[in-house]
């Protein structure tokens, strides 16, 4: 699934942030990285195991 939406989007995939919890601070971290602030984040399936969400929404802003 992943190669076909890459090859879709015709992206390249440099590196992925892991869905599983907790992702919020996961991504947030990286996000401060760039000098970005996290302003909003959403998960499309729920959070707790056994699932693992397979996408996520961020929303960042320049800090």
């Amino acid at each position: 699934m992943l190669k076909s939406a890459m090859k879709y989007y015709e992206e390249a995939l440099v590196y992925g942030i892991s869905s599983r919890k907790p992702a919020r601070k996961n991504v947030e971290k990286v996000v401060n990285e760039c000098g970005l602030q996290l302003t909003r984040f959403e998960h499309t399936q729920i959070e707790e195991p056994p699932m693992i969400p397979l996408y996520c929404f961020a929303l960042a802003r320049k800090a």
